[in-house]
C-alpha cells in the first residue's frame, strides 16, 4: 500500500483506535477491490461478511486472515494490483470499514457469510438462505 492511501488509515484510526490498523487495512482494501461502486450498505455489507466469517468458526479467525483466505475474494488471486487509488473514494471507504469493524453498523445482514453480484448465478448459492441485496450484491447466510 503506498504511503498517501496508509495515510488516510491512520488519520481514521487517530491518536486512540478502537480497531486494528491491519484489520482496518485489509477490510478496507477488501471494499476497494469488491465493492467500491456500491453504495455504503454495499461496503458496509461486504466488512459484515468479513467479520461474519471471522467470528465463525468455520473461517479464520483474524480479519486479514478471512480476506486473504484462498480462493475466497477474486481479487485476491486475479493477478492484477492491489492497490488502491488515495482520494475521496478511499477516505470515505476507510471511514466505512472503520465505523463497521467498530461495532458502529448492526449486522444488517442477518449473519451473511457469502455474497456475489447478480450477474452470475454461483453453484453454492442453492445451499444457502438469500438475506438480501445491498448495493450491487447479493448476500447469503448459511442454513435456514
Amino acid at each position: 500500500m503506498n504511503a498517501e492511501a496508509l495515510a488516510v488509515i491512520l488519520a481514521v484510526l487517530g491518536p486512540n483506535p478502537a480497531v486494528d490498523k491491519e484489520e482496518l487495512t485489509c477490510a478496507a482494501q477488501n471494499v476497494w477491490h469488491e465493492a467500491r461502486g456500491g453504495s455504503t450498505d454495499d461496503w458496509a455489507a461486504v466488512t459484515l461478511v468479513v467479520m461474519n466469517r471471522a467470528w465463525s468458526s468455520r473461517y479464520p479467525e483474524a480479519i486479514c486472515d478471512v480476506v486473504w483466505q484462498p480462493h475466497q475474494f477474486s481479487w485476491t488471486r486475479d493477478g492484477r494490483s492491489d492497490d488502491v487509488e488515495p482520494g475521496a473514494l478511499w477516505q470515505r471507504i476507510v471511514e466505512a470499514a472503520y465505523e463497521t469493524l467498530r461495532g458502529g453498523v448492526p449486522d444488517f445482514t442477518d449473519g451473511a457469510v457469502f455474497y456475489h453480484t447478480p450477474a452470475v448465478s454461483p453453484h453454492w448459492a442453492q445451499d444457502m438462505t438469500e438475506v438480501g441485496v445491498f448495493g450491487k450484491h447479493v448476500f447469503y447466510r448459511e442454513g435456514p
